[in-house]
């Protein structure tokens, strides 16, 4: 990372020699070129910041937990409804005994 950031201004130095001409050093290539460049680069950036927010729209289902609650094999489904409703516990998570 500290390379390529040491490097951005040798870069920018070199790209505007190419594309405009520095110090008597005539263009080598178009700006026309370095505008396309430019736009492309811009597009492709965009493409992926929509495909990225995207793919953050998908749902994330969880599975159901149950309890037994009878004979072996009869199980009750547990919500998040039906646990705060009867079960009331302190913030350190203790249930107090039923009265």
């Amino acid at each position: 990372m500290i390379n390529i950031t040491s490097r951005l201004p040798v870069a920018i130095i070199e790209a505007w020699t190419r594309y405009f001409g520095l110090g008597g050093i005539t263009a080598a290539r178009s700006p026309v070129e370095l505008l396309l460049l430019l736009i492309f680069g811009f597009l492709i950036m965009m493409g992926t910041v929509m495909l990225t927010q995207g793919v953050r729209k998908v749902p994330i289902h969880s599975t159901r937990r149950s309890a037994p609650v009878g004979p072996v094999g009869q199980h009750a489904v547990l919500t998040a409804k039906s646990r705060a409703c009867c079960v009331r516990a302190d913030r350190l998570g203790n249930v107090p005994p039923k009265p």
